[in-house]
């Protein structure tokens, strides 16, 4: 699986997304037999989306090509993970809040009321999208979040933590609305946390380390955890499956 976009974490199943392809695999690495292949229908899908997120219900995965520098190219599809149908969820031509604001994309999260968090990395803006594809709102903008291009929900707490390039990591509380940002390690590609209230990073510059997010400096650490790698020299995203203590399992691929 050399090469992997992105992964993930859902319906007690680790997902991959490689080339345009999603496959489900169980927690003891054996392959499910469930993939989606989104390259079948060049109409709808002409090129390969290399973010993925699952809505919070995780009846469906949301993907799009992260990154594009054209907003006129900004889209969003669904697979319905039931029936293997996958739709244009949303465009940047669909209104003039998606045009301005649906454009070089990165991590998605799907929250609890339906709506589905995604990082406008360029803009330095969290955004939000309501579950029938229409613009809700900019949650979050400015030099507090940075170039965010990663998300990590913390479905326990109901926060919704966020992190890039820049030295921040930010935290939207659902619940009370409250939004937090602190100073952490730069280059952060992938995020995810454990049953235990962490929250870890991937750091560009580090390869095969995680960050501890929530330390003073965002110290590094491998205590407690076993990594399994996928190969190359950075490794840039992650999920955290097993929740029974004392430790868990965090993945990372390139």
């Amino acid at each position: 699986m050399y090469g992997s976009d992105d992964i993930t974490y859902a319906n007690g199943k680790v997902w991959i997304l490689i080339s345009g392809r999603i496959f489900a695999f169980n927690t003891d690495g054996t392959f499910t037999g469930t993939y989606f292949d989104l390259t079948l229908d060049r109409e709808l899908v002409p090129s390969n989306p290399n973010v993925m997120g699952f809505s919070y219900d995780g009846r469906y995965i949301y993907s799009t090509v992260g990154l594009v520098s054209a907003p006129a190219d900004s889209r969003m599809y669904r697979t319905d993970v039931t029936t293997g149908v996958t739709t244009l969820f949303c465009t940047s031509s669909d209104s003039a809040d998606l045009g301005t604001h649906l454009r070089r994309l990165r991590g998605i999260a799907g929250l609890p009321d339906g709506r589905v968090a995604v990082c406008n990395r360029d803009a330095s803006e969290l955004l939000t999208i309501n579950s029938d594809g229409t613009f809700d709102q900019v949650v979050w903008s400015g030099n507090a979040v940075g170039s965010i291009q990663t998300l990590y929900l913390d479905r326990r707490a109901k926060k919704l933590y966020a992190s890039g390039f820049s030295r921040n990591l930010c935290c939207w509380d659902l619940v009370t609305g409250e939004k937090k940002s602190r100073i952490g390690r730069p280059d952060i590609i992938g995020i995810t946390g454990d049953d235990r209230g962490r929250v870890f990073g991937t750091c560009y510059d580090k390869p095969a380390s995680l960050v501890d997010m929530l330390a003073d400096g965002g110290a590094l650490t491998q205590t407690g955890h076993r990594l399994i790698l996928n190969g190359g020299l950075t490794f840039q995203r992650c999920c955290f499956f097993d929740t029974t203590p004392p430790s868990g399992t965090i993945l990372i691929f390139r």
